[in-house]
């Protein structure tokens, strides 16, 4: 999914689940930032002291380097239940990593979050788990299982959907996915993104409304699907204008705060200049001297990083059965 589900929509499903705007917006944020978390900043806090993140996505899905492979199965393409029916292909292959929607190991990932009850852990979680719905049966490793076998497609890398390009992430797109067996093979997004959404806002109704009655759930979550389906746009068209059309759409109904990618890091470390250090490394690198020390600490960019780090380590432990029986170096 795209910053139109990551952002905008948890932000309306978090508003109408009853939480405030400033929480909405911590929820959306590191939601969507999770895919805007690309580059490793290492941050000089005092002499010989430096704090440096986890990326959560690389810049570009299509050239993925080797190292960064840990980043897929933990953010953005969670192994889930392989043998469920939505998998069954033309070919009949089979994958232990295969993304399923709302599998028993997504779940838990989530609910793992929800009981910290950290804000920045629950969005990248939220994530996470509305990937699992856009990017399922899809891995996110190197894998001919990825293979669409169309002539363009072959140029690109079996990673992840590289082959099916954005298809899986556009609101209202409707698309095929010819490895599939006839019943499964035309993918509708609007109705995978609106299970997707009223699987979180029950999940988030539950954080905030535990003793509310049924009956004003089931209205708040109506308001919701309303809302998304509109959103959504009746037919998925080509263009920038209705791209353009379903952000108005989304700011309407939400009324939220706009999104810039460079908002929190900016607040953490209040400085735009870069310190040339030489770091040996193939992974994107900017070094900052952080001017904001008294706050640094308390920020949300370094907040969020640390989330990251415990999502990771959180996600690797529910994985780890998988992981153990095959032979991949995610590190």
């Amino acid at each position: 999914m795209n910053i139109e589900f990551h952002y905008y929509s948890i932000y309306i499903i978090a508003k109408n689940a009853g939480f405030d705007e400033k929480s909405a917006f911590k929820l959306s944020y590191s939601s969507q930032f999770t895919d805007d978390n690309t580059f490793v900043c290492r941050v000089k806090t005092g002499k010989d002291k430096y704090f440096q993140n986890y990326i959560s996505q690389t810049m570009d899905i299509l050239k993925p380097k080797k190292e960064l492979m840990r980043i897929y199965p933990c953010f953005h393409f969670f192994p889930g239940d392989f043998q469920s029916e939505s998998t069954m292909r033309k070919d009949g292959k089979l994958h232990l990593l295969n993304t399923t929607p709302d599998s028993k190991n997504v779940r838990m990932l989530l609910k793992k979050a929800i009981d910290t009850k950290n804000l920045y852990r629950i969005g990248i979680a939220l994530h996470t788990y509305a990937d699992s719905f856009a990017h399922q049966n899809f891995v996110g490793y190197y894998d001919c299982f990825n293979g669409m076998k169309g002539v363009v497609e072959r140029l690109l890398p079996n990673i992840g959907h590289a082959d099916a390009k954005t298809d899986p992430d556009i609101p209202g797109k409707i698309w095929k996915d010819k490895r599939l067996v006839s019943k499964n093979a035309i993918v509708h997004n609007t109705e995978r993104f609106l299970l997707a959404a009223k699987k979180i806002f029950e999940y988030l109704w539950e954080v905030q409304n535990k003793n509310i009655s049924n009956k004003l759930k089931a209205k708040a979550l109506k308001k919701t699907i309303e809302t998304l389906k509109k959103c959504y746009y009746k037919e998925f068209k080509h263009g920038d204008y209705y791209k353009r059309t379903r952000l108005k759409l989304y700011k309407q109904e939400g009324e939220m705060p706009a999104y810039r990618k460079e908002q929190w890091l900016n607040e953490a470390v209040k400085t735009t200049g870069i310190e040339n250090i030489e770091i040996s490394t193939t992974i994107p690198v900017k070094n900052f001297i952080c001017l904001n020390l008294k706050n640094f600490y308390s920020s949300n960019w370094y907040n969020f990083q640390i989330a990251v780090k415990e999502h990771q380590e959180t996600a690797l432990e529910i994985l780890e059965p998988v992981l153990s029986k095959m032979e991949l170096q995610l590190f």
